[in-house]
Formats: C-alpha cells, structure tokens, sequence
C-alpha cells in the first residue's frame, strides 16, 4: 500500500468524527495497520447512513459531511493514481446500492 493511498483514507475521515474512530478503531483491530480494501466499505455504510438521514435537524449537516467524502473521492479518482482509482471502484462504487444511480459523483467515476 502506497503513501498516497494512506494519505487518501485520512483525508477521507477528515471531515467525520465518526470516520475518525471507525479509522482509530479498524487500526487497532489490523495491529496498527490500515486495510484500506476493508476500510473503504465503512465509508460505503458511513454514506448510505449520510443519504438516508431524515431527521430535520441532521439533514443538512449530514448533506455537508456527505458532499465533503464524495469531494475527497471525486478529487483523488481524478488524480488518475491506478491504485486509488482501484481502491475506489472495488471498495466504493462496487459497493454501493446503486452506484450507476450516483449522480454527485464526476463523469469519471461512473
């Protein structure tokens, strides 16, 4: 695993505390290290929970957070890195309900 694909999973919790101790916890559970194959499908869960927010109240920190981990994705994929555009396709969009149905991601990812 590359630096940058490390560094793309810590930007990906940058802007969710709950992403942050999901990382805190999956390092822990892989003895210090980061899966990001693995990692990447609680992101998936973390936003499908983002989408499905109702709760008036959450609705529009939930979209913000949300716009912020599709914008870290979109810009990496864009960097055209093949091991994160993988990453991406494999652990992301694969496992995604309905990727193909995903329009706040670019053009590339779909």
């Amino acid at each position: 695993m590359s630096e940058d694909t490390v560094e793309f999973v810590r930007q990906l919790t940058k802007f969710s505390p709950s992403l942050t101790a999901s990382l805190d916890e999956h390092i822990e559970d892989n003895f210090g290290d980061i899966l990001p194959y693995i990692f990447l499908y609680d992101v998936v869960v973390h936003v499908i929970g983002l989408v499905l927010e109702k709760t008036a109240e959450n609705v529009t920190s939930a979209r913000s957070e949300l716009n912020s981990i599709l914008g870290i994705i979109e810009l990496y994929f864009e960097a055209e890195n093949p091991e994160i555009e993988d990453l991406i396709h494999v652990s992301f969009l694969e496992n995604l309900p309905m990727s193909h149905g995903c329009s706040t991601l670019g053009a590339r990812s779909k």
